[in-house]
């Protein structure tokens, strides 16, 4: 099984063997709505299984039956709705109870949009039933971009309200890797949507991070929300074969590069909002692209959320003798908003 991103041939290369499993996870993310299988085959010890957080397999329903809120809740229906119920210090949202205090909100949030997803990493450890700590389709790096990571589940911690993603030499936990770094991608699928992330990303010859969304059910469609290379933020839309994806403004350009100023060691906001025909990126609210994309370009597809910090490859190069390890990409909090 291969992909390509960001214009370069990727084989993808796992511990496990990914290719039998593609045909499966196709099965399975042929349910309708915004749960999918998520990457678990393989997954780390204590990662609880997706078939246990399958029965939240829509935004609205009529009936309880399976449905879970995701164990901190209970499910009830009132005039023909189902919907949470939920246990103090979680909120109801959709079919969910998401933890905190009700929406936490953003002023980038486009009107009419409400919270279904979220993780504001204020907990001890990693909420596992939300997040695997492979990268999709269950790999530890992209081999044919030599790339120099594994990307481990000890290399993921929560502290100081936010996710860290932690890149560092490699301590015989790597299959041969120099480097270890972090990884999430979400179980759950989302279609079309307002993601956001508040991140904070590593200075460094050589670390290459990344926020992006890809289809769970075939490469591509893929939408990159950033990747960060030798100071550049580039936002990039892999359509589905046989799609078109149509520049029509934004800051960035047509080939998806935008400079953001003190780009490293600062938290920035990062979001994207896609529809059935546009895709737009924003960083700190200001729209640095927007494309107008065709029906066959695969934005109603099930999209998998992932932040990765990888370590080395074709794009950025080697690190080499002035890259600090340990380096850490931060994560202070992601959302997901879809229309009410």
């Amino acid at each position: 099984m291969s992909i390509v991103r960001s214009s370069r041939s990727i084989s993808v290369f796992s511990l496990v063997r990914v290719a039998p499993v593609l045909g499966a996870f196709v099965a399975l993310t042929s349910a309708a709505c915004g749960v999918g299988p998520g990457p678990t085959e393989g997954a780390a010890e204590g990662e609880q299984p997706v078939s246990e957080v399958e029965s939240e397999l829509s935004l609205t329903a009529s009936s309880c039956e399976g449905r879970t809120c995701f164990g901190h809740g209970t499910c009830v229906v009132t005039a023909g709705k189902a919907s949470c119920v939920c246990e103090p210090g979680y909120y109801a949202s959709a079919l969910s109870c998401l933890p905190g205090a009700a929406d936490p909100g953003s002023r980038f949030v486009p009107a009419g949009y409400e919270l279904v997803f979220s993780d504001e990493f204020t907990g001890g450890k990693l909420d596992v039933a939300k997040w695997s700590t492979r990268a999709p389709w269950n790999v530890q790096w992209f081999e044919d971009s030599n790339q120099l990571q594994a990307f481990v589940p000890e290399a993921v911690t929560l502290s100081n309200g936010a996710a860290q993603l932690t890149a560092a030499r490699s301590r015989g936990n790597t299959a041969g890797q120099p480097y270890s770094s972090g990884s999430l991608t979400t179980h759950r699928t989302f279609t079309r949507g307002y993601v956001e992330a508040r991140v904070k990303v590593p200075a460094g010859k050589g670390f290459w991070p990344a926020f992006w969304l890809t289809s769970s059910t075939r490469w591509p469609p893929e939408w990159d929300i950033f990747e960060i290379v030798n100071g550049v933020n580039h936002g990039y839309a892999h359509p589905a074969p046989g799609g078109k994806a149509t520049f029509m403004g934004g800051a960035a350009g047509d080939d998806g590069r935008y400079t953001v100023p003190n780009q490293y060691g600062v938290n920035h906001v990062y979001g994207f909002k896609w529809t059935a025909t546009s895709l737009v990126w924003y960083v700190d609210g200001v729209i640095t692209q927007h494309y107008a994309v065709s029906e066959t370009a695969g934005a109603g597809d099930a999209f998998w959320l992932n932040l990765s910090l990888q370590v080395g490859g074709d794009w950025p190069g080697s690190p080499d003798a002035s890259t600090v390890f340990p380096s850490t990409m931060s994560v202070d909090y992601v959302r997901v908003y879809q229309p009410r």
